[in-house]
């Protein structure tokens, strides 16, 4: 090599070695569209502020179908682009998507990432637990919400309190033609009331516990409801009520930032009617970690951020969902606003009594199964075989699965 390549060779050398390396840049893939959606992606801007060698890139995963499901779209490509070796470095998660996860060795346990500062003792200990495998959190609780009964004072002065109560309500509103109940259609509203019979989805097995007397009870009394015109099973759901075609409505938590926005009457919130039980079926997502070893520091920093106390009750006060910690519902901005909007306050009394949805992998597709259970149900279909139907193929596929 003559002196002036030498030269040439150590300068490029040098100018190698002096170059900065550009930030860390990571995916974080999410199904919270409107309002929900713009609060999620003010949280992640805030992130990118605070944090120069970090570029979060947000993407909203959802359905294209007028009534499509957003988190089943969500589920759908994360599970795709896994098998293409392109998952996204942090994702929205529900608990049985957890147990595929962690069956391939595809997510990484957020709890070596964390510190004192980020309080996991904190958690709501319901949310805590239902991330929690063999001692470890693996995945970080976000965004949590419970269903609740909306009712219109107009129609209903005082929320029925027992299911019996309930049927007795919504039949006598029917003889005055107005529906009693609405509610989207499928397996959520059944599920709210095999809770409130003391039932559960599945045994200590995972064998499908839901076929027994408790979920008959509940989709007999979705079916007479049905029957006598008394309850309305739709898709709009939420504009059949806000139309005072129904004079109630059963929804998520977060549905009361959109009814306030929309409602021309004074709509009231109340925890669900019970039964033999008070026990409240709880829902939304938790954050993982599906990065590779080299972003997965900063991946466990977005989540910290994403769930940090302070954060989340700001979150909560835009979406409606419910804290994760139990500090940020003594946070004085969430208290505030709990206090100008009472309807939070009933979300927030139903956490002792919370049940996560289960923590079976194959309740993805459960999930579908007992939604043509209830459609069979409403159909006509006695209740009972309905449900027996279900949770053969239901036993069926956990059983191909290897036990759930």
């Amino acid at each position: 090599m003559t002196r002036r390549g030498f030269l040439l060779l150590v300068a490029l050398l040098a100018g190698v070695g002096l170059a900065a390396p550009g930030p860390t840049v990571i995916t974080f893939w999410h199904a919270m569209r409107g309002h929900r959606g713009v609060a999620l992606q003010t949280l992640v801007d805030g992130f990118n502020r605070e944090n120069p060698d970090v570029v979060v890139q947000a993407r909203f995963i959802g359905s294209d179908k007028p009534y499509g499901n957003d988190y089943h779209a969500l589920y759908q490509a994360i599970l795709k682009h896994l098998a293409e070796h392109q998952p996204p470095d942090v994702a929205q998660v529900y608990e049985n998507w957890t147990v595929q996860l962690m069956s391939v060795q595809a997510v990484a346990p957020v709890q070596p990432f964390l510190t004192a500062d980020d309080h996991v003792a904190d958690l709501v200990p319901a949310f805590r637990e239902a991330n929690t495998w063999n001692g470890t959190l693996v995945t970080m609780p976000f965004n949590k919400s419970v269903y609740l009964l909306y009712y219109n004072p107009r129609l209903v002065p005082r929320p029925p309190r027992s299911v019996d109560d309930l049927r007795r309500t919504c039949e006598a509103l029917a003889r005055r033609g107005v529906y009693g109940v609405t509610f989207q259609p499928g397996m959520d509203f059944f599920g709210d009331l095999l809770y409130a019979n003391g039932g559960a989805f599945f045994d200590g097995s995972n064998r499908a516990a839901f076929s027994g007397a408790a979920g008959v009870q509940a989709l007999r009394t979705l079916q007479q409801l049905n029957r006598e015109h008394a309850a309305l099973p739709a898709w709009d759901a939420q504009d059949q009520f806000l139309a005072g075609k129904a004079a109630m409505y059963v929804a998520s938590s977060t549905a009361q930032v959109e009814l306030a926005s929309r409602a021309t009457f004074g709509f009231k919130a109340a925890t669900l009617p019970s039964g033999a039980a008070r026990s409240y079926q709880f829902a939304g997502t938790n954050l993982a970690i599906l990065a590779p070893p080299e972003r997965q520091a900063a991946a466990a920093r977005l989540i910290r951020y994403l769930a940090h106390a302070d954060h989340n009750a700001r979150f909560a006060t835009q979406t409606g969902y419910l804290p994760v910690h139990r500090s940020a519902l003594a946070d004085p901005t969430y208290e505030a606003f709990v206090q100008e909007h009472p309807g939070f306050q009933v979300g927030l009394d139903a956490l002792p009594y919370a049940h996560i949805q289960p923590r079976v992998s194959a309740w993805e597709n459960v999930r579908l199964i007992l939604d043509d259970a209830v459609f069979s149900a409403l159909s006509g279909t006695d209740p009972a075989t309905a449900l027996q139907q279900a949770a053969q193929q239901s036993d069926d596929l956990i059983r191909k699965l290897g036990g759930g």
